[in-house]
């Protein structure tokens, strides 16, 4: 370990890029308590290179970054919790400076400096189609919906991170503009230019589409030759994220690099060697860099990975190294200079998750591509081997040493990310360490496409069937591989601080040579995180899901993983991510029971991204189209026309009987499910209220009272009210539905206990068993 630090503190530049981070971190956290632990870690990072004597510079430059850092930052604090109902946030004016959210066009509304953050200013602001510039000084008039975040009892990314608490959209008649946005120099230099850009930007774009319109992803040659994905399927977005390729769509240094290697570089050499000037094989190629920059939207990863290469290729001119092949670039000084750069123009960079998914690949690469291409030629022929090898090698040697490369480049990408990945996405696919190579290769030529097309404009009818065949390529093989297992695979909750000790003491394996004993504990450490810490259930759970206007309900007991009862939900987004994985994971569920009672959005919507990630060992109900289509072939099917039906489940575990009133589609056709447990019943209804409901009610009244009731289509009213109260007589009454049911006031007559997720949130019950 410690010539591991040696070559790290050998850099001038990598230590400059460390200072500033730590700074910046200790400073942005000054300004929100929730960051303590890791503001004690950047310091504790910031001290050991202060006390280095070779870089005295380091302390003035930690304070300047701590500085900035606390100044600047303007993201809200994290919160505890919302005061008051978050859904009144917009009753009032609020009043603020617009910060952009990315490329996705939302933002927030970041308060005078001074004033405090009210929840007003903690909303995701959606403007549509309304242009809003970062830094313009606007007011927010009273009007739109506030949509909450979905909650369980596990938080999701979103409400652990504590920052918004949910998402608004804006009318045109609700934004007052106060100020614009301050004009600072490159706007000035830049404006004429970057509207030029923008109609070039539209014009290729368009041809992307008008090319793509028969292929079999539209928007595809937009999103890769402008970034602009706003054309993109959903549901290809989720193949690609299921397959672990999702990065390859958006537009960042691997497109950059691709483009510089297939067109820019050939295009230079073929100059220069016309013209015999050299200043041709570098100036075109630092040109196209730029225009490609300019072109691709000009996001914060292209701009990393053009001044990367740029300076990558004007090293030559910066002076001549060994055997007149220009000085030898080191990439991690390289990579600290970026970094460096990045923290200098703007200290809250680090706190964006592209910056940091991006520095830590491009780390990742840089520690651990080498050695793990060596251990990967060694494992698959090994040195003796190539003694008998013959004339063989020197044909399968070149083509192992791109294979091993390529392969040890993913894997390096992968692990340097994982361990933001695992806590902020919760999934992966082993088999994208695979696929993106070989996705390499047409997305290239797929580059290459692009700028033959905008070159050769003439030539685009002929080009045609050249892209649909690219574009075949490229999404058939990953419907291939996303037949799979394991695309993805959920992961587990685990601490993130134990996740960084493991990822840094990997890569030290790889670059040093650690003690026996430390090599040991790394191992044993490793095997640990990827066992199961939950143990099984010992009681009857049950949870319902604050999902507004929706259903999602699970529960597990002894001898059940877990059943899930609909998933979905009609105005809130991220239902999957933000309630329902979260607690799947914390439970380390893999293959769950799951009961559709109709096919409506309000009930399915989160059912869909859990069969491609918690692929069910049995279904029952109602079943899409779609979803026929994505089944696994091992999952068991029941439904019923009309009656009951019992579930199969082990000994000793929980009674399911799958009730329905009526054979007709839509809600009076939904399924109830019934649990048995320790002499107690627990019944789940789906929407019928009306001839659905009382053909679910007419074999008589149960033979025991309930001890839990899901009311019908979230509460509203039916007529049948007092037979459905009489037939179960439930002890405790839930409704899962946004806001105040309709039948509040009647059940509050009646004197029915009941609880519902509009009023109180995530709703939980648990049932120990009976001696």
């Amino acid at each position: 370990m410690g010539e591991l630090f040696r070559t790290l503190t050998s850099r001038p530049l990598l230590v400059l890029a460390l200072t500033l981070v730590s700074g910046s971190w200790l400073g942005i956290s000054l300004r929100d308590p929730s960051r303590i632990p890791s503001a004690a870690l950047a310091l504790l990072l910031g001290a050991l290179f202060l006390r280095w004597p070779r870089y005295r510079w380091a302390p003035w430059m930690f304070l300047v970054a701590l500085a900035r850092g606390a100044w600047e930052s303007d993201l809200p604090p994290r919160a505890d919790g919302p005061r008051g109902d978050v859904r009144e946030a917009r009753h009032e004016t609020v009043f603020g400076t617009w910060r952009g959210q990315g490329s996705s066009g939302r933002g927030w509304l970041v308060p005078p400096r001074g004033e405090p953050w009210t929840n007003g200013h903690r909303l995701i602001l959606d403007p549509g189609e309304l242009p809003i510039g970062d830094g313009e000084e606007l007011a927010l008039l009273p009007g739109s919906p506030v949509v909450p975040w979905p909650r369980g009892p596990v938080p999701g990314p979103i409400r652990s991170e504590g920052r918004f608490l949910g998402v608004s959209s804006i009318a045109p008649d609700e934004l007052v503009r106060l100020a614009p946005a301050p004009r600072n120099w490159d706007s000035r230099l830049l404006g004429p230019g970057r509207q030029w850009m923008g109609n070039v930007r539209e014009q290729v774009g368009d041809l992307g589409d008008r090319l793509d319109e028969e292929s079999r992803a539209p928007g595809l040659l937009r999103a890769l030759w402008t970034g602009d994905r706003s054309g993109l399927d959903p549901d290809l977005l989720d193949l690609f994220t299921r397959t672990g390729t999702r990065h390859l769509l958006a537009i960042s240094g691997l497109h950059v690099g691709l483009f510089g290697l297939l067109v820019l570089l050939p295009l230079g050499r073929g100059l220069q060697r016309t013209t015999g000037r050299s200043a041709f094989g570098i100036g075109v190629p630092l040109l196209g860099l730029v225009f490609f920059s300019a072109l691709a939207g000009g996001a914060s990863p292209v701009v990393r990975a053009t001044i990367a290469l740029g300076l990558g290729l004007a090293a030559p001119w910066m002076g001549k190294g060994p055997k007149g092949l220009g000085p030898r670039v080191d990439p991690l000084s390289l990579w600290g200079l970026a970094l460096g750069l990045e923290c200098l123009g703007d200290p809250t960079a680090v706190l964006d998750l592209s910056t940091q998914l991006s520095y830590l690949a491009t780390l990742g690469l840089g520690l651990g591509c080498a050695p793990l291409s060596k251990r990967l030629d060694s494992l698959l022929l090994p040195a003796p081997a190539w003694s008998t090898a013959g004339r063989l090698r020197r044909w399968v040697a070149p083509l192992q040493r791109t294979v091993t490369t390529a392969v040890a480049a993913s894997v390096a990408a992968v692990l340097g990310t994982l361990p933001v990945t695992w806590t902020t996405f919760g999934e992966v696919s082993p088999w994208g360490i695979l696929l993106t190579p070989l996705l390499v290769l047409p997305l290239g030529l797929l580059l290459a496409f692009g700028g033959l097309v905008a070159l050769a404009p003439f030539a685009q009818d002929a080009m045609i069937p050249i892209g649909h065949a690219l574009i075949a390529a490229l999404v058939g093989l990953t419907e291939q591989v996303d037949r799979w297992p394991g695309t993805p695979w959920p992961l587990p909750l685990r601490p993130v601080s134990g996740l960084w000790i493991l990822v840094v003491l990997l890569f030290a394996r790889l670059r040093v040579h650690l003690s026996r004993g430390l090599a040991c504990a790394h191992q044993a450490a490793a095997a640990v995180f990827l066992l199961p810490w939950q143990p099984a259930a010992g009681h009857l759970e049950i949870h319902a899901l604050d999902v507004g206007h929706g259903t999602a309900v699970v529960a597990r007991a002894p001898g059940l993983d877990c059943v899930v009862f609909d998933a979905g939900s009609r105005d809130r987004p991220y239902l999957f991510r933000e309630a329902l994985a979260p607690l799947l994971r914390s439970w380390e569920i893999h293959r769950p029971y799951v009961v559709l009672s109709h096919d409506h959005r309000d009930h399915r919507a989160g059912l869909e991204a859990l069969l491609e990630r918690f692929p069910p060992r049995l279904w029952c109900g109602a079943l899409s189209r779609r979803g026929a289509r994505r089944l696994p072939a091992d999952c068991a099917r029941i439904d019923l026309k009309q009656g009951r039906s019992s579930l199969h489940t082990r000994a000793g575990a929980p009674t399911l009987v799958l009730a329905r009133g009526l054979a007709t589609p839509g809600n009076e056709g939904s399924r109830s499910l019934e649990i048995g447990w320790a002499g107690q019943k627990l019944l789940l209804c789906g929407d019928a209220e009306a001839a659905g409901l009382r053909a679910m009610l007419a074999p008589g009244p149960w033979r025991s009272p309930l001890r839990l009731l899901l009311f019908p289509h979230h509460g509203s009213e039916t007529p049948w009210l007092s037979q459905l109260l009489d037939s179960t007589c439930p002890q405790e009454l839930w409704i899962s539905a946004d806001g105040e049911p309709a039948l509040a006031r009647e059940l509050d007559r009646r004197r029915v206990p009941w609880r519902a997720t509009g009023r109180e949130g995530p709703l939980a019950l648990s049932l120990a068993p009976q001696p």
